[in-house]
């Protein structure tokens, strides 16, 4: 009896992992995540419609639940939640990428927790980019760290204490025009098993 629970058990386990699917034409069908993670796209333009609190409260979850060194979370996060403060951002920093965004979310990093908070800063930002892609949403990646013309800049405007760095900036909107995402895969860069 115990060899049969073993037996269904080791079935049950291979049968419910997830493995890649195809189709009549022998393509891999791509689940959800994978479908996200191909066809985000860098977004620079953006309508002028809000982006509700609750939206932008999950986008920011996301990125809390990226890969994190021991365990660190060295993250702050600055929400712009409205047009008015977003253009004020825009005005003091010069860029030229928030101009028309209803919101953005700036990473930041806390020197006190992790000397490698850029790393964990980084990982939660991509969470961000992603998520806000998922939810039917543009958004950019503009750095901060380590330019520090910016990063003076973010810093001034937001009064950050000295131990909070600024990693990048986030505008998020709903695009204003469609686009194609950049196929940026390159087999050249791949070293299987040896260089």
């Amino acid at each position: 009896m115990k060899r049969i629970a073993f037996y269904f058990i080791c079935a049950a386990t291979f049968w419910g992992c997830s493995s890649p699917v195809k189709d009549n034409n022998g393509q891999i069908e791509y689940n959800e995540t994978i479908k996200t993670i191909l066809e985000r796209r860098s977004v620079r333009a953006y309508t002028p419609e809000a982006i509700p609190p609750d939206t932008l409260d999950l986008i920011v979850k996301a990125a809390m639940a990226a890969p994190t060194g021991l365990d660190k979370r060295p993250w702050e996060f600055i929400v712009l939640d409205n047009k008015d403060d977003v253009y004020k951002y825009f005005q003091a920093t010069g860029n030229e990428r928030f101009e028309t965004a209803p919101a953005a979310i700036i990473v930041c990093g806390n020197t006190d927790i992790s000397d490698l908070w850029y790393i964990d800063c980084s990982c939660a930002a991509q969470n961000l980019l992603l998520a806000a892609h998922s939810m039917g949403l543009g958004a950019v990646f503009t750095a901060g760290f380590p330019i520090k013309g910016r990063m003076d800049a973010i810093t001034e405007h937001f009064k950050l204490p000295e131990n909070i760095v600024p990693l990048c900036a986030i505008p998020i909107g709903h695009p204003e025009l469609d686009g194609k995402p950049k196929n940026k895969y390159d087999k050249s860069k791949i070293h299987i098993n040896a260089w």
